[in-house]
């Protein structure tokens, strides 16, 4: 990158995402450093991260919150900027962050964050619709301001001053099979009853037997129907009950986890 005033890190979390990594690290190369978190791969991750970059840390924790707060730590650009392992920057969003970069003292240098619109598809569709449309996610931060929240499955981070939403899209493409979309809703729902456990104040109301029916069949009705991901067509049905199904891990297996902390005297027992 020529010219630029300020430079940017790229920090990115992985599992086990060893078929993705290559497509997402090729399409940040231009970046003045790549960290990589790896949680705790066992399909030759590592060795695929470290062939773009010699910052990749093994840190094997269950809480998503905690190797994304790692990577910011160990960061040394101006900015950061997020990405997934299923995701990758195409050249319009390229040249976009760029121009964030070269103009130290344009209107840019005004916000802490920009969000960038994330656009997904599935089994080589766009899905337009559903919790899956085009939303715009704070992704591109200043290191120094950027907060992470303690207590939040995914450690989504925010800035507390002005931010500026971009018109370039960030790609992404999290699974190409329904095996494959089902074992990673499996995975981020885990990381979501850790964090249901790590707050300080566990409710056994979140964990109860209703709780169980109810949410799966609320996000189900919100995503397919309120949010149209119906007009995705078998796509956006797919979606909707890996939704469904997601909520339900996530109870389910907080209330595994609840109990067994009252069994081991970790929580007080109501």
């Amino acid at each position: 990158m020529n010219h630029k005033s300020q430079s940017l890190s790229v920090v990115m979390v992985t599992q086990n995402h060893s078929r993705l990594l290559d497509r997402a690290l090729e399409s940040v190369r231009w970046a003045d450093e790549i960290i990589v978190i790896d949680g705790g791969s066992t399909d030759g991750s590592l060795a695929i991260a470290r062939r773009h970059t010699q910052q990749v840390y093994y840190l094997n924790h269950p809480n998503l919150a905690v190797l994304r707060r790692y990577g910011v730590s160990v960061a040394k650009g101006d900015w950061i900027l997020f990405i997934e392992p299923h995701e990758w920057v195409e050249d319009m969003l390229c040249h976009c962050i760029e121009g964030i970069l070269v103009n130290s003292k344009g209107n840019t240098q005004l916000y802490d964050g920009f969000l960038i619109p994330i656009q997904m598809y599935y089994q080589q569709r766009w899905l337009q619709w559903g919790a899956e449309r085009r939303a715009a996610e704070l992704r591109l931060v200043r290191r120094s301001k950027v907060k992470l929240p303690d207590h939040s499955p995914f450690a989504n981070p925010w800035v507390p001053g002005p931010m500026l939403a971009l018109e370039q899209a960030l790609q992404s493409e999290p699974f190409r099979s329904v095996e494959e979309l089902f074992r990673q809703v499996s995975q981020r729902a885990q990381w979501a009853a850790y964090a249901l456990l790590e707050n300080k104040r566990p409710s056994s109301l979140k964990a109860s037997v209703p709780n169980l029916l109810i949410q799966p069949t609320w996000a189900f009705l919100k995503y397919y129907v309120g949010h149209l991901g119906l007009l995705d067509g078998a796509e956006g049905l797919t979606m909707a009950m890996a939704r469904s199904y997601y909520h339900f891990l996530i109870y389910s297996r907080y209330r595994q986890l609840l109990t067994n902390s009252k069994q081991l005297g970790l929580i007080r027992a109501s």
